[in-house]
């Protein structure tokens, strides 16, 4: 972890940048006293999700038996009614 002034921060923004570019750390000071942490932003791995089949609960509830409208077309009317 690096730190650095709030002078140099405001005079030599660009070499601090680098520095968190290069996944570091810095602590800004002012006054011997810490004010502000600039930190990398880090990217998330991407989660591997498990969505619902929401085809086959449909099936396992309803059968076969045909739906007369579907959901979208449901919302399209109620949402005209208010």
């Amino acid at each position: 972890m690096k730190t650095a002034t709030l002078r140099q921060l405001r005079n030599e923004t660009s070499r601090l940048l680098e520095w968190v570019q290069a996944g570091e750390t810095v602590i800004v000071t002012k006054r011997s006293k810490p004010i502000l942490r600039l930190l990398p932003i880090i990217p998330e791995a991407a989660k591997d999700v498990k969505y619902p089949d929401f085809a086959a609960r449909q099936a396992s509830i309803f059968g076969d038996q045909k739906l007369p409208k579907t959901v979208a077309e449901t919302l399209a009317e109620e949402r005209g009614r208010y």
